[in-house]
This record gives structure tokens, C-alpha cells and sequence, in this order.
């Protein structure tokens, strides 16, 4: 039996995914931002977010969540990906992956390769990921996404000196049917 469950949030996890955001964020970009991202601030505001979200099911539809369940049958969320529509109107997709997080604990274990899987399918895409952040680049290589050459700095684009000199990068996954490879 596989470990990991898949499925639509329920409107009640709203508070859940944005605590499970917050953690999942200071274990990625810790020593890459500042950690006013995941202070209780930041926790606040993607807990109040994610709730408004999951109010609909509209909302809903565009997310997964993956749940664990451990040996004594304890059930926790571990995981979740997002969708949209792009935001961009420069690429050739009509769909952007907002986000995509699994706690730590479970790199490596397929399940956020399941989220996207499950989320995406096999239509083409694109997606925003930090250019010092080479393990994402690497899964999302994995998943058919190719750096596409435009790139954005953070800090510049929100106004912030702090952050300024931190890029992201635009990776587009545009040949439909394309299968991940394992």
C-alpha cells in the first residue's frame, strides 16, 4: 500500500494547508529569504488566504493535497500543489502551477511528483521557480518543464531591498502528453 493519498482539499483545511505553506516554506528557503516569509504574520496571512480559497468549490478544484498516513494509522497532510490560469501573457499555456510543497520529511518519496501528476496531468504549463533553488529545477526537469530564458528578480519585482538579487525563473512545459520521466 502506498503511503500517500491524493485528493481535493475539504473546505475545512484551509488553516492546515496554510500551516503546512508556512513550515514547508522555511524548510525550502531558509538562508534563501528572510524569515519574515514564515513568521506568524506570514502564517496568518496564508492560513486566511488558503481558507477564503477553499470556500468554493471552485477554489478546491484547482488544488491537491497529499495525506500520509503512518504506521498507527495517523492521517496528516504532507503536501499540496496549486493551479491556475497563467499569469503571464507571454507564454504559449493557458495553465500556471502556482505552487507545489512537500514537507522535508518526504523529499523523495514520489509523493509531490504524485500532486503534480495528479494536478497537471499531462497538459502543458508553466510555473515561477527561485534560480537558486536547483532541487526544484531538477524535479520539475524531471516533469517536463524547460527554463524558457525569462527571468524575474524578486526584489525588484516586489519593491524590496532585502530581498533584491534573488531571481526566479520561468519554466514552461509546453508538449502535451509529455509523461514525467522516473
Amino acid at each position: 500500500m502506498h503511503p500517500y493519498v491524493i485528493r481535493r482539499p475539504r473546505e475545512d483545511e484551509g488553516s492546515a494547508v496554510g500551516q503546512l505553506q508556512n513550515r514547508a516554506w522555511e524548510q525550502a528557503y531558509s538562508g534563501l529569504l528572510p524569515a519574515r516569509f514564515w513568521n506568524a504574520e506570514a502564517l496568518s496571512q496564508r492560513e486566511a488566504m488558503w481558507i477564503h480559497g477553499f470556500s468554493t468549490d471552485t477554489g478546491r478544484a484547482q488544488v491537491r493535497v497529499a495525506e500520509h498516513q503512518d504506521a498507527a494509522g495517523q492521517r496528516q497532510l504532507i503536501g499540496f500543489a496549486a493551479k491556475g490560469p497563467v499569469q503571464d501573457d507571454d507564454v504559449a499555456v493557458s495553465t500556471q502551477l502556482y505552487t507545489c510543497y512537500v514537507l522535508a520529511e518526504h523529499h523523495g518519496t514520489g509523493a509531490a511528483s504524485q500532486l503534480i501528476t495528479d494536478l497537471l496531468g499531462a497538459e502543458s504549463a508553466s510555473l515561477w521557480v527561485f534560480e537558486g533553488n536547483p532541487r526544484a529545477r531538477r524535479f520539475y526537469e524531471k516533469h517536463g518543464f524547460t527554463a524558457d530564458g525569462k527571468s524575474c528578480d524578486l526584489g525588484e519585482a516586489e519593491q524590496d531591498e532585502e530581498i533584491r538579487g534573488i531571481k526566479e525563473i520561468r519554466m514552461v512545459r509546453s508538449e502535451p502528453g509529455r509523461a514525467p520521466v522516473q
